[in-house]
């Protein structure tokens, strides 16, 4: 190739590089902004010799990252009163660049040594280092307001007791809160004060001593205690002021008064009472040298809180003597007492509460004992009810655990449900167990009958008083047997043989009533009725001149119904009872028609002639107490027709010893 040649190449060479190299003689900059979006102290009224933070945030905004600190390491700033303690700068690296809209934050750790208002200036990229598009937002000015670093609050006046009355003794609270930011050690603020309690007679007075070693620090609190009493009735306006005469620089001066409004009554009822002696055990299930503790309740049925132990000393704690207070504890050992701690000022026994003292012992023989108690035995107090300051509590002590477990079973009895099944019921004088034994009456053994009847047990009854079990799958008009056994831990009893019997059918009918008891004086009746089988009943009633009939519901079981439908207005109203069995069987009364009347109420209040029976309504029937207990057992639950003057029958109740 010749020379010629090369030239042109290289030529032509120097003109494609000249033409594809980037343009470095134009003087463009990449675009880059700083700016100083914010200065924040940390708190934001900082405290007096305080320590605190001072924050910058400086905003990048710029077409590249920027990799180092250029223009932010040159800063300036001027913070005035302000004592610098220490400094933290922003890292701007290549491994941690700073992107565009991203924030860098510089940091002054120190104290405000001035009170006031304080002005704060900075400013980012202060020898233009960084070339930037605007320099106008690269400086920041603000205020801060620098305030005490102490503070002191009235936060409240408390007294007790809260129902405050003339010449009780009490105590007035008085709390003072550090809501400043530094300890509080010296009694500077918290003395002198003043307040303005009127009519109070004070007795003493607690004002708290502050010192390095008992200081306040922030949000705690301490005490001026006020002890006396106010001997003026009405209402009462209390006033409170701490550093009244302002030693103290303060963040805030305006809740150092606090005014607390109070009514002083008359406390015009005085009365102790002896309410309840209570055992740790059932007073009728104790044996011979149980422990035992006896706790004498005392409520205090005055009208205000009793703020003094009068009417309430053991003073010399020789148990059965001295003090405010007698007692004796035939068949109980004493051996030692514990009690309430007594009511003061600080300590109010507010009204309706009770004062305990606790007797610790045995019982300590069998018979019958009889614990008694009386207070304010010297008459110290002056009382509204002296009646009410003794109180006997009768116990019974067994020598053997059979004794005290004996029982009787009570009342038994036999209900129909349906045809085919019987509720079988009865009661122990004690809490029980029990269950029911029953067969045909032409069958052999009561265990047969259980396989017969398809049962795994007995039917029974657990941890009772008031028993009932039900027999299911049984014959309907069939007559049965059954007794009742039961038993209370070693102690087991047994009934005699009973006899019931299922009905033929489940048909439900009405065998007495209804009986209507008109209450003209409360303006409601009274209806009654008895089922041969356990229903649920209805009264159906209306006035006379009304179209549709409301009503009223037993939800329970029962064969003997009673319902009372308050609230009547006066007048006429037609009713009738209906009833329906667990069989699906109901059953209706006729209707009747009864009388609501105020006239009525007035002449049954009028003095009348003496009569043996109780005629109740012109709708009702008579009703005569039992006489005859034994025929009574022999005829409750049934009807008897006699020749009385015309021919009426009557039914004789199960459970309540009438006959109707």
């Amino acid at each position: 190739m010749n020379k010629i040649n090369l030239w042109i190449i290289l030529i032509s060479s120097l003109a494609l590089f000249a033409f594809c190299a980037p343009d470095q003689a134009t003087g463009e900059e990449p675009y880059h902004d700083l700016e100083v979006t914010e200065i924040k102290i940390v708190p934001d009224k900082p405290a007096f010799n305080m320590e605190c933070e001072i924050s910058v945030k400086v905003k990048y905004t710029g077409e590249e990252s920027l990799t180092d600190m250029t223009g932010l390491n040159s800063y300036s700033y001027d913070f005035k009163n302000f004592d610098l303690d220490s400094t933290e700068l922003p890292s701007i690296t290549p491994a941690a660049p700073l992107i565009s809209g991203a924030s860098v934050y510089y940091k002054f750790s120190g104290y405000f040594q001035e009170l006031g208002e304080s002005a704060l200036f900075f400013k980012a990229n202060n020898g233009e280092d960084l070339t930037e598009a605007r320099m106008s937002n690269n400086d920041l000015r603000v205020k801060v307001e620098v305030v005490p670093a102490n503070d002191l609050k009235v936060a409240g006046i408390d007294i007790k007791p809260t129902d405050i009355v003339v010449n009780q003794p009490l105590i007035i609270t008085v709390t003072v809160k550090n809501t400043g930011l530094r300890d509080i050690i010296t009694n500077i603020g918290l003395n002198p004060f003043a307040y303005d309690f009127p009519d109070f007679n004070e007795s003493d007075c607690v004002i708290p001593s502050i010192s390095l070693s008992n200081k306040i620090e922030p949000n705690q609190t301490t005490e001026f205690i006020f002890k006396g009493e106010f001997t003026a009735l009405g209402a009462k306006e209390l006033e409170f002021t701490i550093d009244s005469e302002n030693r103290l620089k303060e963040a805030n001066e305006n809740d150092n008064t606090l005014d607390k409004k109070i009514t002083v009554g008359a406390g015009d009822i005085t009365d102790l009472a002896v309410d309840s002696i209570v055992l740790t055990k059932n007073e009728e299930e104790l044996l011979a040298g149980d422990e035992l503790t006896v706790t004498v309740n005392i409520k205090n049925k005055s009208n205000y809180s009793v703020t003094a132990a009068d009417g309430l000393f053991e003073r010399n704690y020789n148990y059965a003597s001295g003090g405010d207070y007698r007692f004796s504890f035939d068949g109980f050992t004493v051996e030692s007492l514990t009690l309430d701690e007594y009511p003061s000022p600080d300590n109010p026994w507010a009204a309706g509460a009770i004062f305990r003292y606790m007797f610790y012992g045995q019982a300590a023989k069998a018979g019958q004992g009889n614990i008694y108690f009386d207070i304010d035995i010297h008459n110290v107090l002056s009382e509204s009810d002296e009646e009410n300051n003794s109180l006997s509590l009768p116990f019974k002590v067994f020598a053997t655990r059979a004794e005290l477990d004996d029982f009787g079973i009570l009342n038994p009895y036999c209900n129909h449900k349906s045809s085919s099944s019987l509720l079988i019921g009865w009661e122990t004088d004690k809490i029980t167990s029990g269950r029911v034994l029953l067969k045909e009456a032409g069958f052999g053994a009561y265990d047969r009958y259980l396989l017969k009847l398809g049962y795994d047990n007995w039917p029974a009854s657990n941890g009772a008083s008031k028993h009932s079990v039900v027999f299911t799958g049984l014959e309907p008009g069939t007559t049965f047997r059954y007794y009742i056994k039961a038993g209370k831990n070693e102690v087991e009893k047994e009934t005699d043989i009973i006899e019931c019997s299922t009905p033929p059918d489940d048909e439900l009918h009405i065998i007495a009533g209804p009986i209507i008891s008109p209450d003209h004086s409360e303006m409601q009746a009274s209806f009654s009725w008895a089922t041969d089988l356990l229903s649920r009943g209805q009264v159906y009633y209306k006035k006379a001149d009304s179209e549709e009939y409301q009503k009223s519901t037993i939800g329970e079981l029962s064969n003997q119904h009673k319902i009372i439908i308050a609230d009547l207005e006066e007048g006429f109203y037609d009713y009738y009872v209906y009833g329906a069995s667990e069989a699906g069987t109901q059953i209706s009364s006729e209707p009747s028609t009864f009388r609501i009347s105020s006239s009525l109420a007035e002449e049954a209040d009028a003095p009348a002639e003496n009569n043996d029976e109780e005629i109740t309504d012109e709708n009702s029937v008579n009703i005569r107490p039992v006489r005859d207990q034994a025929m009574y057992e022999n005829l409750r639950g049934k009807i008897m027709l006699t020749v009385e003057k015309n021919g009426e029958a009557y039914y004789v109740h199960p459970n309540n010893e009438n006959i109707y």
